[in-house]
């Protein structure tokens, strides 16, 4: 029996039942299923809504699948799912730190490798919020919590926008000046690390950075708004008053509309 692959959405050719089967024994970690199908010659690399087996099993957890479908074939660790995304950033953003580390021994320097937007292994433990892969990656791998993706985001502000607040505390702590500076940086859009933290409502986060640069509080994104703009826009009241009661954001800061956070206030 044939059963449509679907890769984005997309159909893309058919896969067999020892396919899927081999799919789902990796993704509930059953190791000796997985075992006898690539004993039989099934294929390991067949996208199934978009994940092969060792994605699959990468999500999972299941570190011991992981090894036995890459002994069957090494190639897999350089494999991306069909939205590009590598298995270090799958494990990076899972916080998998046992496979992510035997992923890096394999591949080597392939690990720095981005995805379509421009990402690498740090956005994405970052993005999830698991400091133990954000560690490993500056301290062992040398990853750069400078490297900006397409839009000019840095690692830090995928954290600020998850309010992981240690991570964030982490990243902000990094000794090297340079390093300190690019993280409250600009993307393409304008919008630093206090902003995303603000849109999202990420009152911890907020909190570190400005115990750390109260300067911060009237930052300017592209359209010269400020974070007290963004948290009124979407109904933060908690940041709201931690930036205006305890840091003196500026209620009257017009952005490019003309508007001051006290104008949107009681728009809203």
């Amino acid at each position: 029996m044939m059963n449509p692959r679907s890769t984005g959405g997309k159909i893309v050719q058919p896969y067999t039942d020892d396919e899927f089967n081999l799919f789902r024994a990796a993704s509930s970690g059953n190791i000796s299923i997985v075992e006898r199908l690539l004993e039989m010659g099934v294929s390991s690399s067949v996208l199934i809504n978009g994940f092969s087996a060792v994605h699959i099993s990468i999500k999972k957890n299941n570190l011991e699948v992981v090894k036995r479908l890459m002994d069957h074939d090494s190639s897999l660790a350089l494999s991306t799912t069909a939205d590009g995304r590598t298995c270090s950033m799958l494990a990076s953003f899972e916080g998998h730190l046992d496979i992510l580390k035997f992923l890096c021994n394999q591949i080597n320097n392939d690990i720095e490798k981005l995805d379509r937007e421009g990402n690498d292994a740090l956005h994405y433990s970052c993005w999830g919020g698991h400091i133990e892969c954000a560690k490993y990656l500056i301290e062992e791998k040398g990853f750069l919590v400078t490297r900006e993706n397409r839009e000019g985001m840095v690692p830090m502000q995928y954290a600020c926008a998850g309010n992981h607040s240690n991570l964030v505390k982490y990243l902000s702590d990094i000794a090297d000046s340079e390093q300190n500076r690019s993280s409250h940086q600009r993307s393409v859009t304008g919008m630093s690390s206090i902003h995303r933290a603000a849109m999202h409502g990420a009152i911890d986060t907020i909190r570190i950075l400005l115990n750390a640069d109260a300067s911060l509080k009237n930052t300017r994104n592209s359209n010269n708004s400020t974070p007290l703009h963004l948290a009124v826009q979407h109904n933060y009241f908690d940041i709201v008053r931690l930036l205006v009661e305890h840091f003196d954001a500026d209620v009257q800061a017009s952005n490019d509309y003309g508007l001051t956070p006290l104008h949107l206030a009681c728009i809203g």
